[in-house]
């Protein structure tokens, strides 16, 4: 058994990436942990959807190994001082980012670097499917959370580098939508079972394993 898996939703991101994988592998190596890196590449041209690929990372990973946690986690955030140890609840584990001015953009936030252990993952139906563009998943991952009555945690000072990226041209309307169904989601208290993990779809296109990452492309 492995301690980790490393999932990365990612599409059109190159140089973030070719920064990202060598020093996501150095620092874990030097917390002498044992891990896989599983990018996960949306290869259509729909609209993003990060909560999918996620689902995606769990179901491909899971079969291929037996990892004690599960990590969510964003190509654009490189830790300085993240502690990626097996948590028993879901986990938080971006709590200082450099993007949001060493902080978090509000007190909820369970996005860019989150920590699962399998069961846990298993029990709240994975991520969402329905968010299409930018935002709401991690928002509607916490709702799930809560909806089930299972606890969370934050690790304070898991301190994040962000790396520059240019933002979705469409991302202020999807932004919108997306809120519109997590409003929903909580107002009506939508059972997470009827939808994520159970009703995931995808089309594989390839695969690749160059020894230090994994690289699934994958249309949603």
């Amino acid at each position: 058994m492995k301690n980790l898996a490393i999932i990365v939703p990612y599409r059109d991101r190159e140089e973030n990436k070719k920064i990202f994988i060598p020093y996501l592998n150095e620092y874990l190596r030097n917390k002498n942990l044992r891990f896989d890196i599983f990018i996960i590449e949306q290869g259509d041209t729909k609209p993003f959807n990060r909560g999918k690929l996620l689902n995606v990372g769990y179901s491909f990973s899971s079969k291929l190994e037996e990892y004690e946690s599960f990590v969510m986690h964003d190509v654009d955030m490189l830790p300085v001082n993240v502690d990626y140890s097996t948590p028993t609840i879901p986990t938080h584990l971006a709590s200082r980012v450099e993007q949001f001015n060493w902080g978090i953009p509000y007190q909820l936030y369970f996005g860019g670097i989150t920590s699962f252990p399998s069961k846990v993952f298993e029990k709240v139906n994975g991520y969402s499917n329905r968010y299409w563009g930018w935002g709401c998943e991690d928002d509607d991952m916490f709702y799930r959370i809560q909806y089930n009555g299972i606890d969370w945690s934050r690790r304070e000072g898991g301190m994040v580098r962000s790396l520059n990226h240019t933002p979705q041209a469409d991302q202020e309307e999807h932004s919108k939508k997306n809120s519109d169904l997590m409003q929903e989601a909580w107002l009506k208290k939508l059972d997470h079972k009827q939808e994520g993990l159970n009703t995931l779809e995808y089309e594989p296109t390839s695969y690749a394993h160059d020894g230090d990452h994994y690289l699934v492309s994958v249309n949603l």
